[in-house]
């Protein structure tokens, strides 16, 4: 697994993303991207997909997968 480096006095990746966006999802296209830039409601734990956490449904947490690209990992 590659790592990607954030520097927060410049709140910036100083990588870019391996995974290369889908055009149905402009936000995606930005390779320097967290999580199409909403790291409040998403999270990315692998570095593949962007997931949205924090559903409860009987006192469990549900968690929903967003796919970012069409492309088999």
């Amino acid at each position: 697994m590659r790592a990607r480096y954030y520097n927060p006095d410049i709140k910036r990746f100083m990588n870019r993303d391996v995974l290369r966006g889908e055009v149905s999802l402009g936000l995606s296209m930005d390779r320097f991207a967290y999580v199409t830039g909403n790291p409040v409601t998403f999270v990315d734990p692998l570095g593949l997909d962007a997931i949205q956490a924090g559903k409860r449904k009987g006192g469990v947490i549900l968690i929903e997968k967003r796919h970012l690209t069409m492309r088999r990992i």
